[in-house]
């Protein structure tokens, strides 16, 4: 099914939608959870061969000021062992780190604009830094993740729950944020401003809707400014 499209809002922004699901490379060793050698065949994509040429084509030809990419599966590198030991998740893009490495490449070779991929999955709210070198939180930042909650899975929701500590352990995330909502963006020529909006219960009706975080990525210089 042809689910991968393009679409482009004038020189403001191109946003490219991507599929993860029909033409990823299957779990190494069927786990979900690990860090094999598998995991960093070059041979893996998330993407598939054609998708990944299409999305790499229209990346060259992009002459917008923002560049998104809605993806959905988490970008960012979320090691899941913050001790001593590393554990991935080989249902986001950690379970395809070449892939990952061929956008960062091609984001550089064709002077990508202002890259920030908008995910979802995890019924998470979650703000990260893209980071060139994931274990040193001093490398340069090649974009911004937005990731957006659920409306209404697993219940109400709270602040944090049993794996919050675990996300934030990793130095680029911003935010971890367990209550249902949604993601508001607004772009302008200048800059990206990114809503994280929340209620406190979704079991019954009547929850007033509130700004939990507000964030602020400035045209040409990638990264998180939070403001709220």
């Amino acid at each position: 099914m042809p689910l991968y499209r393009r679409y482009r809002w004038g020189r403001l922004a191109q946003i490219d939608m991507l599929d993860n699901r029909q033409f990823r490379d299957r779990y190494p060793a069927g786990q979900v959870i690990d860090d094999s050698a598998e995991r960093h065949d070059p041979r893996r994509s998330l993407l598939g061969a054609r998708q990944e040429k299409w999305l790499y084509d229209g990346l060259r030809r992009s002459d917008a000021t923002w560049n998104l990419l809605g993806t959905g599966v988490v970008m960012a590198e979320i090691d899941r062992d913050p001790g001593s030991g590393e554990l991935y998740s080989n249902d986001m893009w950690d379970g395809f780190p070449a892939n990952r490495d061929r956008l960062w490449t091609a984001f550089e070779r064709y002077r990508i604009a202002n890259p920030v991929a908008l995910s979802g999955d995890i019924h998470r709210h979650v703000a990260a830094e893209l980071k060139a070198d994931w274990k040193d939180p001093d490398s340069r930042t090649v974009g911004t993740e937005l990731i957006t909650g659920s409306i209404a899975s697993d219940g109400d929701g709270a602040e944090t729950d049993s794996v919050g500590e675990l996300w934030l352990a990793n130095p680029h995330v911003e935010l971890y944020n367990a209550r249902r909502g949604y993601l508001s963006c607004a772009l302008t020529p200048d800059r990206l401003t990114a809503r994280v909006k929340t209620v406190e219960y979704v079991t019954r009706p009547g929850a007033p809707i509130r700004t939990t975080a507000r964030f602020v990525t400035e045209a040409g210089r990638p990264g998180l400014n939070r403001e709220v």
